[in-house]
């Protein structure tokens, strides 16, 4: 029940922005994060082969931040077409239909970011067991949620990204010394 209110309370705050924001900004911003995460995944790999030639970053951090940085960059520029749009648009009344459709597109685009919060808890070594059990049995929102962006993307699920984050943290755990 709880983890549902947890699932539940973003998409509803997000509805309310969309509506309040309205369908163009609303589409333009999940077309960003879409784009940003599809980009960023396919072609991470290649930004992080360019920051480790051209910066000699470690391999280990090239792949995170490689992908983070095109997820940036992706989103900055579908804003900026956005907002360009926006003001071409105004010129064109759209009132309620506006505003209707922008709550659609606005919750839409909070599922996706909870279903990316959820990917990352569950995936994420030091927090894949955060969200007990119990709650995610008992959850009617929890698995399709949680299922949501993975089945979008499938690029996501097949990154490695998962990989090099464990294979650092094993690396961190080695160079620690309890003693």
């Amino acid at each position: 029940m709880i983890l549902d209110i947890c699932i539940l309370l973003p998409v509803l705050w997000g509805m309310f922005k969309g509506f309040k924001r309205g369908l163009i900004i609303e589409l333009c911003t999940l077309m960003a994060l879409i784009l940003g995460v599809y980009g960023a995944a396919t072609f991470g790999e290649m930004g992080s082969d360019y920051l480790r030639e051209t910066f000699n970053t470690d391999p280990r951090v090239s792949g995170v931040l490689g992908f983070a940085l095109l997820f940036i960059v992706i989103v900055v520029l579908v804003f900026v077409f956005g907002k360009i749009l926006e003001g071409l648009i105004k010129l064109v009344a759209l009132g309620l239909v506006n505003k209707l459709f922008g709550l659609l597109f606005g919750g839409l685009k909070f599922l996706l970011i909870v279903s990316g919060l959820l990917y990352l808890i569950n995936g994420f070594p030091l927090t894949e067991d955060l969200i007990p059990a119990k709650e995610k049995a008992d959850s009617y929102l929890y698995e399709p949620a949680s299922e949501l962006l993975p089945s979008i993307y499938p690029t996501l699920a097949q990154a490695k990204w998962k990989e090099q984050l464990e294979d650092t943290l094993d690396d961190i755990k080695e160079g620690i010394d309890f003693n």
